[in-house]
């Protein structure tokens, strides 16, 4: 297939950070291009993959020139930068689905100390709900309840952080490793009075 625009750039790439969706013939090449500039020739700065990405998909100068006095690189600039999003997207994915796979998340696993983005540390952590890419954690901070909503990296890195605080005796990694037997599951307690969101 040759490389050619969509109708409409932005309906054409439409989702594309989410697990679902798809992409058709016109939009694999421009990921493949994309691919070959980040990981084979190491490229890392947006002018760079355009350039490198460019040269593979070959655009007419026509084509090169649709809307380039509007936005830089024009619509090629922005079909390459949506499957920049694309290809960041799913190594965002897999990294999470490691990540989970090791935790195997389950409502009532309790995970001990945290500590949080603003470096206020919670107590009595647990988890109190498990959705495809969110997990609910409810802990004490101070004299509260609150509700955390994050994922299984999130959860990483605040043990990770308390670990490294002195606060826990295990970091994600060797507490993932003691799961060697199922966690009691424990009654959910009531709702409590604050909720974070840690996405």
């Amino acid at each position: 297939m040759k490389y050619h625009l969509p109708e409409d750039t932005r309906t054409d790439w439409a989702l594309n950070e989410t697990r679902g969706f798809v992409p058709n013939e016109r939009q694999k090449l421009v990921i493949e291009a994309v691919r070959r500039a980040t990981e084979e020739a190491k490229l890392f700065y947006t002018k760079d993959v355009y350039a490198f990405s460019v040269k593979l998909l070959m655009p007419d100068a026509e084509t090169l020139s649709k809307n380039a006095t509007k936005v830089e690189g024009g619509e090629v600039g922005m079909d390459i930068y949506y499957a920049t999003r694309y290809t960041d997207a799913r190594k965002a994915f897999a990294r999470e689905d490691a990540a989970a796979a090791k935790l195997k998340p389950m409502v009532g696993m309790k995970l001990g100390k945290l500590r949080l983005q603003n470096l206020k540390s919670c107590t009595g952590s647990a988890i109190t709900m498990v959705a495809v890419d969110a997990i609910t954690v409810d802990a004490t901070l101070g004299s509260k309840r609150i509700r955390l909503s994050t994922d299984a990296r999130g959860i990483a890195h605040m043990m990770d952080l308390a670990y490294e605080l002195g606060q826990r005796e295990t970091n994600f990694e060797q507490f993932c490793s003691g799961l060697l037997t199922p966690i009691g599951v424990r009654p959910i307690e009531p709702a409590p009075n604050a909720c974070l969101n840690l996405f």
